[in-house]
Protein backbone atom coordinates (compact mmCIF):
# COMPACT_ATOMS: atom_id res chain seq x y z
CA UNK A 1 0.00 0.00 0.00
CA UNK A 2 1.51 3.11 -1.22
CA UNK A 3 2.11 5.90 1.74
CA UNK A 4 0.90 9.29 1.45
CA UNK A 5 3.02 12.36 -0.24
CA UNK A 6 4.24 15.12 2.22
CA UNK A 7 5.77 17.76 0.55
CA UNK A 8 7.67 19.88 3.35
CA UNK A 9 8.43 24.22 2.53
CA UNK A 10 11.33 24.91 4.92
CA UNK A 11 11.61 28.37 6.12
CA UNK A 12 13.26 31.34 4.78
CA UNK A 13 17.16 31.17 5.22
CA UNK A 14 16.72 27.32 5.58
CA UNK A 15 20.06 25.45 3.50
CA UNK A 16 18.81 22.79 1.20
CA UNK A 17 19.46 20.40 4.03
CA UNK A 18 18.26 22.01 6.79
CA UNK A 19 15.93 19.96 8.94
CA UNK A 20 17.70 16.84 8.74
CA UNK A 21 16.10 15.46 11.45
CA UNK A 22 12.61 16.53 10.84
CA UNK A 23 12.60 15.41 7.64
CA UNK A 24 13.78 12.01 8.43
CA UNK A 25 11.25 11.55 10.96
CA UNK A 26 8.34 12.57 8.80
CA UNK A 27 10.05 9.57 6.06
CA UNK A 28 8.93 7.17 8.78
CA UNK A 29 5.05 7.97 8.55
CA UNK A 30 4.76 9.65 5.11
CA UNK A 31 6.58 9.26 1.56
CA UNK A 32 8.31 12.97 2.42
CA UNK A 33 9.92 15.62 -0.20
CA UNK A 34 11.04 18.98 0.06
CA UNK A 35 10.56 21.69 -1.42
CA UNK A 36 13.70 24.53 -0.85
CA UNK A 37 11.94 27.71 -1.80
CA UNK A 38 15.19 29.03 -3.77
CA UNK A 39 15.05 26.97 -6.19
CA UNK A 40 10.90 27.34 -6.84
CA UNK A 41 11.65 31.34 -6.99
CA UNK A 42 10.71 33.69 -10.04
CA UNK A 43 14.27 35.23 -10.30
CA UNK A 44 13.04 36.96 -13.40
CA UNK A 45 10.19 38.62 -10.63
CA UNK A 46 10.13 42.12 -11.35
CA UNK A 47 8.52 45.36 -8.20
CA UNK A 48 5.40 45.73 -10.67
CA UNK A 49 4.33 42.24 -10.23
CA UNK A 50 2.23 40.78 -7.42
CA UNK A 51 4.06 38.86 -4.41
CA UNK A 52 2.04 35.45 -5.29
CA UNK A 53 4.43 35.40 -8.96
CA UNK A 54 7.57 34.76 -7.19
CA UNK A 55 6.82 31.03 -6.14
CA UNK A 56 3.40 30.31 -6.00
CA UNK A 57 3.41 29.37 -9.94
CA UNK A 58 6.14 26.93 -9.53
CA UNK A 59 5.09 25.61 -6.41
CA UNK A 60 1.55 25.26 -7.33
CA UNK A 61 2.94 23.06 -10.59
CA UNK A 62 5.09 20.53 -7.91
CA UNK A 63 1.84 20.32 -5.61
CA UNK A 64 -0.47 19.28 -8.95
CA UNK A 65 2.18 16.65 -10.49
CA UNK A 66 0.95 13.94 -7.65
CA UNK A 67 -2.06 12.03 -8.58
CA UNK A 68 -3.46 12.01 -5.06
CA UNK A 69 -3.93 15.07 -2.98
CA UNK A 70 -0.83 15.51 -0.63
CA UNK A 71 0.16 16.89 3.15
CA UNK A 72 1.51 20.58 2.98
CA UNK A 73 3.87 21.15 5.16
CA UNK A 74 4.99 24.96 5.88
CA UNK A 75 7.56 26.22 8.12
CA UNK A 76 7.51 30.50 8.39
CA UNK A 77 7.36 31.24 4.83
CA UNK A 78 6.98 28.22 3.87
CA UNK A 79 3.87 28.04 5.58
CA UNK A 80 2.67 31.20 3.66
CA UNK A 81 3.46 29.60 0.32
CA UNK A 82 1.81 26.30 1.38
CA UNK A 83 -1.78 28.44 2.18
CA UNK A 84 -1.13 30.33 -1.16
CA UNK A 85 -0.89 26.62 -2.96
CA UNK A 86 -3.81 24.98 -0.94
CA UNK A 87 -6.11 27.92 -2.08
CA UNK A 88 -4.83 27.53 -5.61
CA UNK A 89 -4.89 23.85 -6.15
CA UNK A 90 -7.40 22.79 -3.42
CA UNK A 91 -7.98 19.09 -5.22
CA UNK A 92 -4.37 18.47 -4.52
CA UNK A 93 -3.95 19.39 -0.92
CA UNK A 94 -5.50 16.84 1.42
CA UNK A 95 -4.55 18.65 4.78
CA UNK A 96 -1.91 21.55 5.90
CA UNK A 97 0.62 21.43 8.43
CA UNK A 98 1.44 25.25 9.52
CA UNK A 99 4.12 25.32 11.56
CA UNK A 100 5.90 29.07 12.82
CA UNK A 101 3.80 31.20 10.26
CA UNK A 102 1.67 33.84 9.69
CA UNK A 103 -0.66 35.57 7.13
CA UNK A 104 1.25 38.88 7.09
CA UNK A 105 4.80 39.17 7.97
CA UNK A 106 5.90 42.75 10.08
CA UNK A 107 7.42 44.66 8.08
CA UNK A 108 9.76 46.93 10.82
CA UNK A 109 11.96 44.00 12.14
CA UNK A 110 12.04 43.15 7.59
CA UNK A 111 13.35 46.52 7.36
CA UNK A 112 16.31 45.95 9.20
CA UNK A 113 16.94 42.64 8.73
CA UNK A 114 17.19 43.75 5.01
CA UNK A 115 19.64 46.63 5.28
CA UNK A 116 21.51 44.65 7.26
CA UNK A 117 21.87 41.53 5.01
CA UNK A 118 23.01 43.57 1.90
CA UNK A 119 25.79 45.57 3.63
CA UNK A 120 26.48 42.40 6.32
CA UNK A 121 25.08 39.15 5.23
CA UNK A 122 27.03 37.02 7.80
CA UNK A 123 26.48 39.57 11.12
CA UNK A 124 22.59 39.53 9.66
CA UNK A 125 21.93 35.62 8.93
CA UNK A 126 23.92 35.17 12.47
CA UNK A 127 21.39 37.98 14.16
CA UNK A 128 18.63 36.11 12.29
CA UNK A 129 18.73 32.68 13.44
CA UNK A 130 19.34 33.90 17.37
CA UNK A 131 16.11 35.51 17.30
CA UNK A 132 14.90 32.36 15.71
CA UNK A 133 16.34 29.67 18.14
CA UNK A 134 15.49 32.47 21.15
CA UNK A 135 14.57 30.97 24.05
CA UNK A 136 17.35 28.33 22.88
CA UNK A 137 20.79 29.67 22.67
CA UNK A 138 22.45 27.69 19.90
CA UNK A 139 26.09 26.46 20.15
CA UNK A 140 28.81 28.72 18.25
CA UNK A 141 29.24 25.25 15.65
CA UNK A 142 25.21 25.16 15.05
CA UNK A 143 25.17 28.64 14.46
CA UNK A 144 27.74 28.73 12.14
CA UNK A 145 26.43 26.46 10.33
CA UNK A 146 23.22 27.66 9.95
CA UNK A 147 25.01 30.70 8.43
CA UNK A 148 26.96 28.62 6.37
CA UNK A 149 24.20 26.74 4.52
CA UNK A 150 21.60 29.90 4.27
CA UNK A 151 24.28 31.34 2.31
CA UNK A 152 24.65 28.89 -0.13
CA UNK A 153 21.24 30.12 -1.64
CA UNK A 154 22.74 33.21 -2.88
CA UNK A 155 22.34 36.87 -1.75
CA UNK A 156 19.87 37.28 -4.67
CA UNK A 157 17.75 34.06 -3.52
CA UNK A 158 17.86 35.88 0.49
CA UNK A 159 16.73 38.93 -0.98
CA UNK A 160 13.59 37.80 -2.98
CA UNK A 161 12.40 35.59 0.17
CA UNK A 162 12.72 39.03 2.03
CA UNK A 163 11.23 40.84 -1.13
CA UNK A 164 8.03 37.78 -0.43
CA UNK A 165 7.76 38.35 2.84
CA UNK A 166 7.39 42.20 2.74
CA UNK A 167 4.85 41.83 0.01
CA UNK A 168 2.84 38.75 0.69
CA UNK A 169 -0.50 39.48 2.49
CA UNK A 170 -3.00 36.10 2.35
CA UNK A 171 -5.66 37.91 4.50
CA UNK A 172 -7.67 37.82 1.25
CA UNK A 173 -7.20 34.09 0.38
CA UNK A 174 -7.44 32.37 3.22
CA UNK A 175 -11.23 32.45 4.13
CA UNK A 176 -11.04 29.74 0.74
CA UNK A 177 -9.07 27.27 2.06
CA UNK A 178 -10.94 24.47 3.63
CA UNK A 179 -8.44 22.10 3.85
CA UNK A 180 -7.91 20.66 6.77
CA UNK A 181 -5.37 22.28 8.70
CA UNK A 182 -3.45 22.08 11.94
CA UNK A 183 -1.38 25.50 13.27
CA UNK A 184 1.72 25.18 15.19
CA UNK A 185 4.08 27.68 17.00
CA UNK A 186 5.67 28.59 20.39
CA UNK A 187 4.50 30.88 22.58
CA UNK A 188 8.08 32.49 22.68
CA UNK A 189 8.49 33.17 18.97
CA UNK A 190 10.65 36.10 18.32
CA UNK A 191 10.20 36.03 14.64
CA UNK A 192 6.70 35.50 14.19
CA UNK A 193 4.78 36.72 17.39
CA UNK A 194 2.30 34.14 18.82
CA UNK A 195 -0.56 36.68 18.28
CA UNK A 196 -0.22 35.52 14.53
CA UNK A 197 -2.07 32.22 15.74
CA UNK A 198 -5.18 34.35 16.35
CA UNK A 199 -5.54 35.62 12.73
CA UNK A 200 -4.67 32.22 11.32
CA UNK A 201 -7.59 30.77 13.06
CA UNK A 202 -10.28 32.99 12.45
CA UNK A 203 -9.52 33.06 8.88
CA UNK A 204 -8.54 29.35 8.22
CA UNK A 205 -12.34 27.48 8.54
CA UNK A 206 -10.93 23.60 9.48
CA UNK A 207 -8.04 25.07 11.45
CA UNK A 208 -6.58 23.82 14.87
CA UNK A 209 -3.53 24.67 16.70
CA UNK A 210 -1.45 23.52 19.22
CA UNK A 211 0.74 26.32 21.13
CA UNK A 212 4.24 24.98 22.44
CA UNK A 213 4.98 26.47 25.94
CA UNK A 214 8.76 27.93 26.21
CA UNK A 215 9.32 27.87 22.68
CA UNK A 216 10.83 29.49 19.83
CA UNK A 217 10.54 29.53 15.79
CA UNK A 218 12.80 26.44 15.79
CA UNK A 219 10.15 24.09 15.81
CA UNK A 220 10.90 21.64 13.18
CA UNK A 221 14.55 21.80 14.47
CA UNK A 222 13.76 21.63 18.48
CA UNK A 223 9.99 19.72 18.09
CA UNK A 224 10.61 17.14 15.17
CA UNK A 225 9.26 14.26 16.97
CA UNK A 226 6.48 16.85 18.62
CA UNK A 227 5.48 17.57 14.96
CA UNK A 228 5.55 14.42 13.51
CA UNK A 229 3.53 12.49 16.07
CA UNK A 230 0.88 15.09 15.73
CA UNK A 231 -0.07 15.24 12.29
CA UNK A 232 -1.29 11.78 11.55
CA UNK A 233 -4.01 12.91 14.42
CA UNK A 234 -5.05 15.75 11.50
CA UNK A 235 -5.37 12.90 8.99
CA UNK A 236 -7.44 9.97 10.74
CA UNK A 237 -9.99 12.57 11.37
CA UNK A 238 -10.23 13.09 7.70
CA UNK A 239 -13.50 12.03 5.93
Amino acid sequence: MSRTKALYIPGWAAGRDSDREFVAQLGERFDVETLWLPEYGDHYWEPSQPAEHIYLPEVSKRVAKEVSPVVLIGWSIGGMVAMEAAAACPEHVKALVLVSTTVKFHLEPLENLISQLISQPEQALRNFFLSAYYPVRPDKAELAARVRTALDAGLERLLLGLEYLWRADLRGITNSINTPTLILHGCKDAVIPVEAVDDLRASLPKAKSHIFENAGHMLPSLYASEICSMIPDILRKLP
